[in-house]
């Protein structure tokens, strides 16, 4: 799908800054963090003790409407995290800036630190998808709920790299939710998950994966009408293959906002 972009739920990746410091908010899916491996291959920046700002030319990218064309979903920070505490704030204010001159654009935030975002001017529109990072039950217990404290048009969680079996339904549908095809953000009272994207890890040192955690997600998101997206086996038991078939076909689905 991407445009400049290799993950397969969007079409560009815009990298403003780099690095992410131990804040004490890591946990088992940093282990074998790509985007640490990245930095240190082409030593870019000391990605454990620095937020590195990107060049004018990366950082104003998506102003470029040739490139970056109306409708496109942009993944913001797949080399760091946005709402990362020690991020510098002159860094964030010219990133808003940025991100609310293209109101046209779907932006998508994907964190492992939900509890920062209120304290970062976050101020959701209509194009924005806001997502939390979680590899196990720990983290999805955690995680979730603070992420669906704040508005956004379109809430999801990513399983990536999913190391178990993660139970997420309490948080896909709701017996008070009434209106199982609009953004949870139209409907104030107890939000759900819009969007649920599961994946393998893969790289050097990838733990496996198990078939039946996926078709647990998978099925459970059937049930509540919430779109799955399968993006990866990784490093699947007794297979090379890293595609993405599973029961014999692909599993793309993305929110219809």
């Amino acid at each position: 799908m991407g445009a400049n972009s290799k993950i397969s739920w969007c079409n560009h990746t815009w990298n403003p800054w780099y690095g992410c410091p131990d804040d004490g908010q890591r946990s088992p899916a940093c282990d074998n963090c790509y985007a640490r491996a990245w930095a240190k291959r082409f030593n870019f920046c000391d990605f454990d003790r620095e937020i590195k700002r990107a060049s004018d030319k990366t950082f104003y990218a998506p102003l470029n409407r040739k490139i970056y064309k109306p409708g496109d979903k942009v993944f913001v920070c797949s080399l760091s995290d946005f709402f990362h505490s020690e991020m510098p704030q002159e860094f964030l204010e010219e990133a808003w800036h940025i991100i609310w001159s293209r109101t046209d654009l779907s932006w998508i935030f994907l964190t492992k630190r939900p509890q920062n975002i209120t304290a970062m001017n976050w101020s959701p529109g209509e194009n924005s998808r806001l997502g939390v990072t979680v590899e196990n039950q720990i983290q999805a217990n955690k995680r979730i709920p603070k992420l669906l404290e704040k508005s956004s048009w379109v809430h999801f969680v990513s399983i990536e790299p999913m190391l178990e079996g993660v139970n997420i339904c309490k948080w896909l549908s709701d017996s008070s939710y009434k209106k199982p095809n609009i953004p949870a953000i139209i409907n104030n009272e107890n939000p759900r998950l819009d969007w649920v994207i599961c994946g393998g890890e893969s790289g050097p040192g990838a733990r496996p994966i198990n078939p039946d955690w996926l078709r647990k997600v998978r099925d459970d998101c059937q049930a509540a009408g919430v779109p799955f997206f399968f993006k990866q086996w990784g490093k699947k038991p007794g297979c090379l293959d890293a595609g993405r078939v599973l029961d014999g076909r692909e599993w793309l689905e993305f929110p219809k906002t």
